[in-house]
């Protein structure tokens, strides 16, 4: 999610899409786990999917940073400020969470998150937000909510890009290929996480009360790494993932697909409710 550093000429390991003998790097997308110094310049012309997921990423930053600053006006009824800071929690925050983790501990630098090196990040988050309180009152009032299939979509493709790019980054790290699908679930979903606590939703990653989400980014990674496995190129690895993430989110939203919760099971059993149990 950032311009290669230093890090990316010292460190011994290929990074994920390293093709064995010529050691060429998935350059322009991903984040090492050590950080040293600022971005570094290109070596070589980013390939098209390089291109493409980059211009995903962005796109997707921005589709979160609206949806988080839509919740913050309606939900939070929150001010201009309130709204850029949980719009661009909810854009950067994910994978903020991730590179903190990711380089923690590491020797000669502090963790450090992506947008530090690529700012880009946070302006258009914060153009967003901005655009966001100022427009989509007016926009709203001609029938358009975030319900919109359009939208519905957009998010989904986001939460898709993010899970690749969450993956990239925990194999560039060598992390344990079940922690990489989590890191792509952290990176998707983990600043929605923070919006819910910050204007007192329930967080809708662990509640039933919508259709499956943070679960179709793991599924999205799972394909990213079993793409990986089989030596598929870069490029058909993230267009799989991104097919599985947003055809299972798809799926969930058209039949209303949720994960069970403790009620379900009581019900498949026949028991009494945990609520009148507790209560005795």
């Amino acid at each position: 999610m950032a311009l290669p550093t230093k890090a990316a000429h010292e460190c011994k390991r290929p990074l994920l899409d390293s093709n064995g003998s010529k050691n060429q790097y998935w350059r322009q997308i991903t984040d090492l786990a050590v950080r040293k110094g600022g971005p570094q310049p290109l070596q070589d012309e980013p390939s098209l999917g390089e291109r493409i997921l980059r211009f995903l990423d962005l796109g997707s930053t921005a589709v979160f940073a609206f949806e988080g600053a839509v919740v913050a006006m309606d939900v939070g009824h929150m001010d201009l400020l309130g709204c850029t800071i949980i719009g661009t929690i909810v854009a950067i925050g994910g994978g903020t969470l991730r590179d903190l983790i990711l380089t923690a501990g590491t020797k000669g630098a502090a963790p450090r998150p992506f947008w530090i090196d690529d700012p880009i990040y946070v302006y258009i988050s914060v153009l967003t937000c901005v655009a966001t309180l100022f427009f989509w009152p007016a926009v709203r009032e001609s029938d358009w909510n975030t319900d919109l299939a359009v939208i519905v979509a957009a998010d989904a493709l986001g939460l898709a890009t993010f899970a690749v790019v969450g993956s990239i980054n925990g194999l560039s790290a060598g992390i344990a290929p079940s922690l990489c699908v989590l890191c792509g679930m952290m990176t998707a979903t983990f600043g929605g996480l923070m919006r819910d606590v910050l204007t007192f939703q329930p967080v809708r990653i662990l509640h039933s009360e919508k259709e499956l989400y943070a679960s179709c980014a793991m599924l999205g990674s799972v394909a990213y790494l079993l793409s990986k496995q089989f030596s598929l190129p870069s490029t058909w690895r993230m267009a799989i993932s991104i097919f599985v993430t947003c055809f299972v989110r798809y799926v969930a939203v058209v039949y209303g697909i949720r994960l069970p919760t403790a009620r379900d099971v009581e019900d498949m059993w026949g028991l009494s409710p945990i609520s009148n149990a507790t209560s005795v």
